[in-house]
C-alpha cells in the first residue's frame, strides 16, 4: 500500500511539473516567438532547477510545443460542448455563422476565466503558423482526437460549402483561427469585464462576421490581378 501512495505522489508531482512546462511555454512563445524561446529558458521560467526537464517530461521542445496546443484545445472543446448543448440545435440545422461562433467564442470564455489573458491566442497565432505553414486541414491533424466537437463543426461546415476545394477551405479555416486570436490578443485583459464588456462584444461580434465572410467568400482572381500576372508573364517572353 506504502509502494501504491508512493506511486501516486510520483505522478501528481509529474503531472504538476508538466503542467508548470506547459504553461511557461505557453507564456514564453508568446511573448518571444517561436524562434527566440529555448527547453533550458522554459524550465528556468517554471521554476525548475533541472534544465533537461522538457526533454525527461516531453521528449522535444517540439512535443512541449504540440502539448501546449492539445491541452488548450481540449479545454476549447470542453467550452464548445456546453455552446452546443445550450444552443440546443444539430449541427446540421445551425447557420454558418453559428457554427463560426462555436469556433471563435470558447476563446473568449477561456480568456476571461484566465483573468482576460490571451497568451494561449497569441500562442496559436505564433504556432500555427510555423507548424501548418500552407495552412492546416480543417481537423487539425492529429491533434482532432483532443477537440472532437471542432472536429464536428468543420465537418458540418465542409458539407455546407462541398463546392469549395479542400484547399482552399482548408486554408479559410485556418485563417479564421489565426484572425480570431490575433484580434482577441490585441484585447487588454480589462475588456472582457465590466465597464468595457458592452463595447468588446460589439467588437468580438464584428470579427465573427468577418470571419464568416471570409469562409464564404466566393473564390476568385481579382480583375487587376489578373491583368498584372498576364502583364508579368508577357514581359518574360
Amino acid at each position: 500500500m506504502k509502494n501504491v501512495r508512493s506511486a501516486r505522489g510520483r505522478y501528481a508531482t509529474s503531472e504538476v511539473t508538466r503542467l508548470k512546462l506547459i504553461a511557461s511555454a505557453e507564456e514564453a512563445v508568446a511573448r518571444h516567438g517561436i524562434g527566440g524561446v529555448s527547453a533550458r529558458e522554459v524550465s528556468k521560467a517554471a521554476g525548475l532547477s533541472n534544465t533537461a526537464a522538457v526533454s525527461y517530461h516531453f521528449g522535444s521542445m517540439g512535443d512541449l510545443l504540440k502539448q501546449v496546443l492539445v491541452t488548450r484545445m481540449e479545454k476549447m472543446d470542453e467550452i464548445r460542448a456546453r455552446l452546443i448543448e445550450e444552443n440546443g440545435t444539430p449541427l446540421s440545422e445551425c447557420a454558418i455563422h453559428t457554427l463560426v461562433e462555436y469556433i471563435c467564442l470558447p476563446h473568449v470564455i477561456f480568456a476571461k476565466t484566465n483573468e482576460g489573458r490571451t497568451t494561449y491566442q497569441s500562442f496559436v497565432c505564433q504556432y500555427l503558423p510555423h507548424i501548418y505553414p500552407n495552412g492546416s486541414p480543417w481537423n487539425l491533424g492529429p491533434e482532432s482526437a483532443s477537440s472532437p466537437n471542432m472536429s464536428r463543426i468543420a465537418l458540418e461546415l465542409k458539407i455546407k460549402m462541398r463546392d469549395l476545394p479542400d484547399e482552399i477551405f482548408n486554408r479559410r479555416m485556418f485563417n479564421i483561427m489565426v484572425l480570431f486570436c490575433n484580434f482577441l490578443r490585441t484585447l487588454p485583459p480589462s475588456s472582457l469585464f465590466p465597464p468595457d464588456i458592452d463595447e468588446a462584444s460589439t467588437m468580438i461580434g464584428d470579427t465573427i462576421a468577418q470571419c464568416t465572410a471570409l469562409l464564404c467568400a466566393t473564390p476568385d482572381v481579382p480583375e487587376a490581378l489578373r491583368s498584372m500576372i498576364v502583364d508579368d508573364a508577357n514581359s518574360h517572353i
